[in-house]
């Protein structure tokens, strides 16, 4: 009545069965490529702050964390200075603390 004597036998019952376990593995595979994919922030975009910054805002923001001392911040701003003259009032105001340290350091 339904045949059931012919056809795939137990190779083929193997064969879909590891079929259909690679299939949803792949599925399954690809949402967590894809969402991992979408919630990642780019790159780039973790440095793109960085590169708008001047490098007098980058060097003050440097001495505000502590990761230089005065004579350190005093000096490269100098450098800084000397190489671009124009780059000191690049969209930066001087604070007063940083106008003692340059008295300091003079």
């Amino acid at each position: 009545m339904w045949n059931w004597h012919t056809g795939w036998g137990p190779w083929g019952w193997l064969g879909m069965s590891v079929s259909m376990v690679i299939f949803w593995g792949l599925v399954i595979w690809g949402i967590v490529v894809l969402a991992r994919y979408l919630t990642t922030p780019a790159p780039q975009a973790a440095f793109s702050d960085q590169r708008s910054k001047s490098p007098d805002t980058i060097l003050a923001e440097r001495f505000a964390r502590g990761e230089i001392d005065d004579r350190e911040y005093a000096h490269k701003r100098e450098m800084l200075r000397f190489d671009d003259p124009g780059a000191h009032n690049a969209g930066v105001e001087e604070t007063s603390h940083e106008r003692e340290v340059e008295t300091v350091a003079r």
